[in-house]
Protein backbone atom coordinates (compact mmCIF):
# COMPACT_ATOMS: atom_id res chain seq x y z
CA UNK A 1 0.00 0.00 0.00
CA UNK A 2 1.29 3.57 -0.91
CA UNK A 3 0.75 6.57 1.23
CA UNK A 4 0.48 9.81 -0.64
CA UNK A 5 0.29 13.10 0.93
CA UNK A 6 -1.43 14.35 -2.56
CA UNK A 7 -4.99 13.84 -3.26
CA UNK A 8 -6.57 14.79 -6.38
CA UNK A 9 -10.57 15.95 -5.83
CA UNK A 10 -11.97 17.26 -8.98
CA UNK A 11 -13.98 14.16 -9.17
CA UNK A 12 -16.01 14.03 -6.47
CA UNK A 13 -18.00 16.15 -7.98
CA UNK A 14 -18.63 12.98 -10.55
CA UNK A 15 -19.12 10.63 -8.15
CA UNK A 16 -22.62 8.32 -9.00
CA UNK A 17 -24.83 8.13 -5.66
CA UNK A 18 -27.71 6.46 -7.76
CA UNK A 19 -26.74 3.11 -6.47
CA UNK A 20 -24.68 3.06 -2.78
CA UNK A 21 -24.39 -0.92 -3.51
CA UNK A 22 -23.40 -1.41 -6.93
CA UNK A 23 -20.69 -2.12 -9.06
CA UNK A 24 -18.25 0.47 -7.59
CA UNK A 25 -18.78 0.11 -3.94
CA UNK A 26 -17.97 -4.17 -4.50
CA UNK A 27 -14.79 -3.87 -5.96
CA UNK A 28 -13.20 -1.08 -3.90
CA UNK A 29 -14.55 -3.32 -1.00
CA UNK A 30 -12.43 -6.42 -2.45
CA UNK A 31 -9.78 -4.78 -3.26
CA UNK A 32 -9.49 -2.33 0.21
CA UNK A 33 -10.18 -5.66 2.17
CA UNK A 34 -7.57 -7.30 0.19
CA UNK A 35 -5.05 -5.14 1.81
CA UNK A 36 -6.56 -4.75 5.27
CA UNK A 37 -7.87 -7.89 6.14
CA UNK A 38 -5.79 -11.18 5.80
CA UNK A 39 -8.68 -13.52 5.13
CA UNK A 40 -7.53 -16.84 5.33
CA UNK A 41 -5.74 -16.39 8.89
CA UNK A 42 -8.24 -14.58 10.76
CA UNK A 43 -10.66 -17.66 9.12
CA UNK A 44 -8.03 -20.26 10.63
CA UNK A 45 -8.13 -18.19 13.94
CA UNK A 46 -12.11 -18.15 14.36
CA UNK A 47 -12.11 -21.89 12.93
CA UNK A 48 -9.76 -22.56 16.25
CA UNK A 49 -12.61 -20.09 18.22
CA UNK A 50 -15.21 -22.46 17.13
CA UNK A 51 -13.52 -25.43 16.87
CA UNK A 52 -14.17 -26.67 20.33
CA UNK A 53 -17.64 -25.67 21.00
CA UNK A 54 -18.95 -26.40 17.69
CA UNK A 55 -20.16 -29.62 17.01
CA UNK A 56 -21.77 -29.50 14.04
CA UNK A 57 -19.34 -26.99 11.29
CA UNK A 58 -22.26 -24.61 10.22
CA UNK A 59 -21.97 -20.72 10.14
CA UNK A 60 -23.86 -17.93 9.79
CA UNK A 61 -22.05 -14.30 8.66
CA UNK A 62 -24.39 -11.02 8.58
CA UNK A 63 -23.15 -8.66 6.62
CA UNK A 64 -21.80 -11.11 4.63
CA UNK A 65 -20.48 -8.33 1.23
CA UNK A 66 -18.75 -9.96 -1.42
CA UNK A 67 -17.65 -13.33 0.66
CA UNK A 68 -14.61 -13.62 1.16
CA UNK A 69 -15.02 -14.78 4.39
CA UNK A 70 -17.22 -17.28 3.08
CA UNK A 71 -15.14 -19.00 0.69
CA UNK A 72 -12.77 -19.43 3.21
CA UNK A 73 -14.61 -20.83 5.99
CA UNK A 74 -15.94 -23.48 2.87
CA UNK A 75 -12.24 -24.71 2.39
CA UNK A 76 -12.22 -25.51 6.06
CA UNK A 77 -15.05 -27.56 5.67
CA UNK A 78 -18.16 -25.15 7.01
CA UNK A 79 -21.47 -25.45 5.76
CA UNK A 80 -21.57 -21.55 4.81
CA UNK A 81 -24.64 -19.03 4.80
CA UNK A 82 -24.88 -15.21 4.58
CA UNK A 83 -26.78 -12.12 4.79
CA UNK A 84 -26.29 -8.85 3.10
CA UNK A 85 -29.01 -5.92 2.33
CA UNK A 86 -27.10 -5.24 -1.44
CA UNK A 87 -27.93 -7.25 -3.82
CA UNK A 88 -24.88 -7.01 -5.40
CA UNK A 89 -22.81 -7.75 -2.71
CA UNK A 90 -25.04 -10.98 -2.56
CA UNK A 91 -24.47 -11.82 -6.19
CA UNK A 92 -20.56 -11.16 -6.39
CA UNK A 93 -20.48 -13.26 -3.32
CA UNK A 94 -22.53 -16.26 -5.39
CA UNK A 95 -19.93 -15.95 -8.11
CA UNK A 96 -16.97 -15.96 -5.35
CA UNK A 97 -17.86 -19.02 -3.85
CA UNK A 98 -19.02 -20.66 -7.20
CA UNK A 99 -15.74 -19.74 -7.90
CA UNK A 100 -13.94 -21.53 -4.65
CA UNK A 101 -15.91 -25.07 -5.24
CA UNK A 102 -19.03 -24.24 -2.81
CA UNK A 103 -22.20 -25.44 -4.48
CA UNK A 104 -24.29 -25.57 -0.87
CA UNK A 105 -23.76 -21.67 0.25
CA UNK A 106 -27.12 -20.29 1.32
CA UNK A 107 -27.50 -16.07 0.47
CA UNK A 108 -29.97 -14.04 1.70
CA UNK A 109 -29.93 -10.53 0.24
CA UNK A 110 -32.32 -8.84 3.70
CA UNK A 111 -31.72 -6.51 6.46
CA UNK A 112 -31.18 -9.17 9.29
CA UNK A 113 -32.29 -6.01 11.98
CA UNK A 114 -35.46 -5.62 10.52
CA UNK A 115 -36.73 -8.78 8.28
CA UNK A 116 -35.26 -12.05 9.37
CA UNK A 117 -37.95 -14.15 8.59
CA UNK A 118 -36.94 -16.15 6.16
CA UNK A 119 -33.98 -17.80 9.01
CA UNK A 120 -35.96 -17.90 11.60
CA UNK A 121 -35.85 -21.88 11.34
CA UNK A 122 -32.86 -22.43 10.30
CA UNK A 123 -30.08 -23.39 12.97
CA UNK A 124 -26.28 -22.54 13.01
CA UNK A 125 -23.39 -23.31 15.15
CA UNK A 126 -21.54 -20.25 14.87
CA UNK A 127 -21.61 -16.68 13.27
CA UNK A 128 -20.05 -13.89 12.91
CA UNK A 129 -20.48 -10.35 12.57
CA UNK A 130 -17.04 -8.78 10.91
CA UNK A 131 -16.22 -5.39 9.45
CA UNK A 132 -17.29 -3.31 12.76
CA UNK A 133 -21.32 -4.52 11.84
CA UNK A 134 -22.84 -4.09 15.26
CA UNK A 135 -21.70 -0.73 15.19
CA UNK A 136 -24.01 0.55 12.03
CA UNK A 137 -26.94 -0.23 15.07
CA UNK A 138 -28.87 2.91 15.14
CA UNK A 139 -28.67 2.78 18.62
CA UNK A 140 -27.99 0.64 21.86
CA UNK A 141 -31.59 -1.10 21.86
CA UNK A 142 -31.14 -2.11 18.22
CA UNK A 143 -27.88 -3.63 19.22
CA UNK A 144 -29.42 -5.47 21.70
CA UNK A 145 -32.07 -6.60 19.55
CA UNK A 146 -29.45 -7.65 16.94
CA UNK A 147 -27.66 -9.71 18.94
CA UNK A 148 -30.65 -11.17 20.77
CA UNK A 149 -32.22 -12.41 16.97
CA UNK A 150 -28.49 -13.74 16.38
CA UNK A 151 -28.29 -15.72 19.61
CA UNK A 152 -31.89 -17.33 18.59
CA UNK A 153 -30.33 -18.49 15.23
CA UNK A 154 -28.01 -20.64 17.29
CA UNK A 155 -28.25 -23.71 18.32
CA UNK A 156 -27.59 -24.74 21.64
CA UNK A 157 -23.93 -23.64 23.21
CA UNK A 158 -23.54 -21.98 19.60
CA UNK A 159 -20.71 -19.92 19.14
CA UNK A 160 -20.44 -16.07 17.81
CA UNK A 161 -17.74 -13.62 17.56
CA UNK A 162 -18.40 -10.16 16.84
CA UNK A 163 -15.66 -7.66 16.39
CA UNK A 164 -15.89 -3.44 16.67
CA UNK A 165 -13.52 -0.45 16.91
CA UNK A 166 -11.45 0.51 20.21
CA UNK A 167 -12.47 3.66 20.00
CA UNK A 168 -10.19 4.83 22.22
CA UNK A 169 -7.37 4.12 20.19
CA UNK A 170 -8.90 5.23 17.31
CA UNK A 171 -9.91 8.80 18.64
CA UNK A 172 -6.33 9.48 19.99
CA UNK A 173 -5.05 7.92 16.24
CA UNK A 174 -7.46 10.33 14.74
CA UNK A 175 -6.50 13.39 17.36
CA UNK A 176 -3.83 14.50 15.21
CA UNK A 177 -4.98 14.45 11.86
CA UNK A 178 -7.38 17.90 10.99
CA UNK A 179 -7.78 16.59 7.25
CA UNK A 180 -7.84 13.05 7.05
CA UNK A 181 -5.94 9.57 5.73
CA UNK A 182 -5.61 9.63 2.19
CA UNK A 183 -4.28 6.66 0.65
CA UNK A 184 -3.16 4.76 -2.77
CA UNK A 185 -3.58 1.54 -3.55
CA UNK A 186 -1.97 -0.79 -6.41
CA UNK A 187 -3.78 -3.52 -7.59
CA UNK A 188 -3.66 -4.72 -10.83
CA UNK A 189 -4.55 -3.91 -13.30
CA UNK A 190 -6.81 -1.35 -10.90
CA UNK A 191 -5.34 1.32 -8.97
CA UNK A 192 -7.68 2.87 -5.94
CA UNK A 193 -6.96 6.68 -4.48
CA UNK A 194 -9.30 6.69 -1.18
CA UNK A 195 -9.52 9.44 1.06
CA UNK A 196 -10.62 9.10 4.43
CA UNK A 197 -12.35 11.34 7.03
CA UNK A 198 -13.83 10.47 10.24
CA UNK A 199 -15.65 12.73 12.87
CA UNK A 200 -18.07 12.41 15.90
CA UNK A 201 -21.50 13.19 15.88
CA UNK A 202 -22.84 12.77 19.19
CA UNK A 203 -22.74 9.24 20.08
CA UNK A 204 -21.62 8.32 16.61
CA UNK A 205 -18.68 7.89 14.52
CA UNK A 206 -19.19 9.17 10.87
CA UNK A 207 -16.17 8.17 8.23
CA UNK A 208 -16.68 9.36 5.15
CA UNK A 209 -14.97 7.59 2.04
CA UNK A 210 -14.16 9.36 -1.60
CA UNK A 211 -12.48 6.89 -3.71
CA UNK A 212 -11.73 6.56 -7.09
CA UNK A 213 -10.68 3.38 -8.67
CA UNK A 214 -8.60 3.06 -12.41
CA UNK A 215 -9.70 0.67 -14.33
CA UNK A 216 -9.44 -0.35 -18.04
CA UNK A 217 -12.30 0.37 -18.84
CA UNK A 218 -12.03 4.18 -17.36
CA UNK A 219 -12.65 5.60 -14.16
CA UNK A 220 -14.97 4.42 -11.29
CA UNK A 221 -15.95 6.79 -8.67
CA UNK A 222 -17.76 6.59 -5.42
CA UNK A 223 -19.07 8.13 -2.10
CA UNK A 224 -19.34 6.55 1.40
CA UNK A 225 -20.59 7.50 4.54
CA UNK A 226 -21.41 5.31 6.99
CA UNK A 227 -22.66 6.47 10.74
CA UNK A 228 -20.92 3.61 13.52
CA UNK A 229 -22.26 4.16 16.63
CA UNK A 230 -19.36 4.04 19.50
CA UNK A 231 -20.05 1.33 22.46
CA UNK A 232 -18.35 1.18 25.32
CA UNK A 233 -16.27 -1.86 27.06
CA UNK A 234 -18.59 -1.69 29.71
CA UNK A 235 -22.16 -1.06 26.78
CA UNK A 236 -20.56 -4.06 25.18
CA UNK A 237 -20.39 -6.09 27.93
CA UNK A 238 -24.35 -5.54 29.05
CA UNK A 239 -25.13 -6.23 25.35
CA UNK A 240 -23.78 -9.68 25.10
CA UNK A 241 -25.70 -10.31 28.69
CA UNK A 242 -28.94 -8.95 27.97
CA UNK A 243 -29.07 -11.10 24.32
CA UNK A 244 -28.08 -13.59 26.25
CA UNK A 245 -24.56 -14.59 25.45
CA UNK A 246 -22.05 -15.58 27.29
CA UNK A 247 -18.71 -13.62 26.98
CA UNK A 248 -15.89 -16.43 26.63
CA UNK A 249 -13.11 -14.45 26.19
CA UNK A 250 -12.53 -10.49 24.32
CA UNK A 251 -9.12 -9.88 22.29
CA UNK A 252 -7.25 -6.86 20.81
CA UNK A 253 -6.14 -9.01 17.93
CA UNK A 254 -6.95 -11.97 15.46
CA UNK A 255 -3.12 -13.40 16.46
CA UNK A 256 -5.36 -13.73 20.05
CA UNK A 257 -3.45 -11.43 22.05
CA UNK A 258 -5.29 -10.40 25.30
CA UNK A 259 -7.71 -7.01 24.63
CA UNK A 260 -5.71 -3.50 26.05
CA UNK A 261 -8.32 -0.67 26.37
CA UNK A 262 -5.35 1.78 26.07
CA UNK A 263 -3.43 -0.04 22.64
CA UNK A 264 -5.72 -2.61 21.17
CA UNK A 265 -6.64 -1.14 17.90
CA UNK A 266 -9.86 -3.77 17.45
CA UNK A 267 -12.35 -5.14 20.43
CA UNK A 268 -12.85 -9.10 19.16
CA UNK A 269 -15.57 -10.66 21.35
CA UNK A 270 -16.15 -14.41 21.28
CA UNK A 271 -19.59 -15.51 22.86
CA UNK A 272 -21.66 -18.64 23.49
CA UNK A 273 -25.13 -19.26 24.13
CA UNK A 274 -26.08 -19.62 27.87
Amino acid sequence: MKRTSRFNRPFLAKADLSDPYGESKALFYDLKYAHFRAYALETKTLNRLFGDCCHEKSILEIGCGTGSYLCEFHKLGWLVAGIDRSEHMVHCAEQKLQRCGCTTAELFVMDFLSDNARIQDKKYAASILLYYFLQHAPDYLAAATLLTKLRQSLLPKGSVVFEVVNEEVYAKKRASSRIGEVYELQCEPYTVRCFARSYYENNFKVVVLYFTIETPEGPLVHIDRHRLRVFSYHQLQNLCREAGLQVVDVYGAYDLSPFDIQTSDLAIFHCRVK
